[in-house]
């Protein structure tokens, strides 16, 4: 009897391990996310976070729109109005960003998404630096400050609902030491000098 189940145990993680190994090959040649996929194409040569090729403080607000044009789940607004007119939140379209910008160049974006899970978001750009004291927003304040903004629970399925980069003074809040998928509870007791 313990020469079968000796056995049936080998059979199984072999056959468990084997299917691991597809199922990681599988998911390494699928496609990044689509809302993630922006930050990949057309910044090839970008030295600093960028999106399908727009780059902040780099690009035209005159040449975003032909950047983007074709882009069949990107809609791109600014502050003119016939932006104005579409919304994200009217359209079927994955994705919908909006430019920040004076005089003449992009100084920053902010970028509303729909299916884009917090997890997906991790695996491109790793563990953020901070969190908000509301425990719905996280910050990364490397060569560009980002802000990722979710909703629910901070879990790995948590949805972001919108990102943006650089961070203007007006989107920032009091932060905490990111310490993980923690309760918001447990981030006031960590951070004794910035208590909830």
């Amino acid at each position: 009897m313990l020469k079968v189940i000796l056995k049936l145990s080998i059979y199984l993680m072999v056959t468990t391990s084997s299917l691991g190994f597809v199922a990681q090959a599988f998911g390494q040649q699928q496609p990044p996310n689509a809302s993630l996929r922006g930050f990949h194409e057309g910044c090839e040569q970008a030295n600093h976070v960028c999106w399908y090729g727009v780059m902040v403080n780099e690009t035209r607000v005159s040449d975003v729109w032909n950047i983007l044009e074709g882009r069949n789940y990107f809609l791109a607004s600014s502050l003119s109005n016939e932006a104005s007119k579409r919304s994200v939140e009217n359209s079927d379209l994955d994705c919908g960003t909006y430019f920040i910008y004076e005089y003449r160049t992009v100084n920053g974006m902010i970028v509303k998404c729909r299916n884009l899970r917090l997890g997906d978001w991790l695996n491109t750009f790793g563990m953020p630096d901070a969190i908000g004291q509301y425990h719905d927003v996280l910050y990364y304040q490397g060569e560009v400050t980002m802000r990722v903004k979710i909703v629910g629970a901070l879990r790995p399925d948590a949805q972001v609902t919108e990102f943006m980069f650089p961070v203007p003074r007006p989107y920032r809040e009091s932060q905490y030491n990111w310490q993980g998928f923690a309760p918001r509870w447990r981030y006031c007791q960590l951070n004794v000098d910035n208590p909830c």
